[in-house]
């Protein structure tokens, strides 16, 4: 993985499209997976995912990154979004099975 060349292109995509609220949130969920130990990727993340939730108050992946952003960072107030994880793992388990044949598991 080469993470600083998808945070240019993410970084060059939002110089284009600064409004893009797939990439703002695409960019902080790379910083969040970057920046376990680095608090100034933590930081840009929450503003990243901030933004996207300015332009896109009902997009659920950027509500979901904040609240588990700011859970991992001790806020008691942060509480998961219970039903979007609920989605996204019942959306992945049709395909969970042949995942793990393509990746050769048993």
């Amino acid at each position: 993985e080469d993470l600083s060349a998808a945070e240019e292109c993410y970084l060059e995509t939002l110089r284009i499209q600064p409004y893009y609220v797939r990439g703002l949130v695409n960019l902080a969920s790379l910083y969040v997976s970057i920046g376990s130990d680095d608090e100034t990727s933590l930081q840009r993340a929450a503003q990243l995912y901030s933004a996207a939730l300015e332009l896109d108050p009902s997009n659920r992946m950027a509500r979901h990154g904040l609240r588990s952003l700011r859970a991992s960072q001790g806020d008691a107030d942060s509480d998961m979004d219970v039903e979007y994880v609920r989605e996204l793992f019942d959306s992945y388990s049709f395909h969970f099975d042949a995942s793990l044949r393509s990746l050769n598991y048993s």
